[in-house]
């Protein structure tokens, strides 16, 4: 099952105006071009991949695999494995491309796992989360097209009666 990746105008601009005011604040300080080259590489690298992540973002309930995919990373989450989910409008950074998040906490073993990602419909994915599996796909029938009769060229072979009826 598939799930619409929800996107903040607000986050995706607060972001790229803070990524780009450092690029520019950096200037007047850089007392050497290399000391800008690397803050502007720096900064320029980590708006593509914010802004890449924002294009390319996805998110699949596959079998009891939550499959979260943004720019260039992929996370996939056994649903087993999650202890607690809930909604929040967390500010903390992270890939999810608005403040309107899910937050996901695994345990496998001893080390705990913490994923913030954004869904347009939350709620139903939260349902598929803390059941534990995602609904089984319909099997749609598929409707066979009703065939037309075929029409017969055939010769009519007339009768007493048929002059009969066609006169009366």
């Amino acid at each position: 099952m598939e799930f619409k990746v929800k996107r903040s105008f607000l986050s995706i601009f607060v972001l790229n105006l803070v990524l780009v005011f450092l690029v520019c604040v950096s200037i007047p300080f850089a007392y050497n071009i290399w000391v800008f080259l690397v803050v502007f590489i720096i900064c320029f690298g980590l708006l593509c991949l914010y802004n890449t992540s924002v294009i390319f973002a996805s998110c699949k309930v596959e079998g009891n695999t939550l499959i979260y995919r943004t720019g260039v990373f992929k996370y996939e989450i056994d649903i087993n494995t999650i202890q607690k989910v809930e909604k929040t409008r967390s500010y903390c950074p992270s890939l999810a491309t608005s403040f309107d998040r899910i937050r996901i906490v695994t345990k496998k073993g001893d080390k705990h796992g913490f994923y913030y990602i954004s869904v347009v419909d939350s709620d139903k994915l939260i349902d598929i989360l803390q059941n534990g599996t995602a609904p089984k796909k319909e099997v749609e029938k598929e409707e066979k097209p009703v065939e037309k009769p075929k029409k017969t060229t055939s010769k009519k072979v007339s009768t007493k009666k048929n002059k009969q009826e066609i006169k009366n």
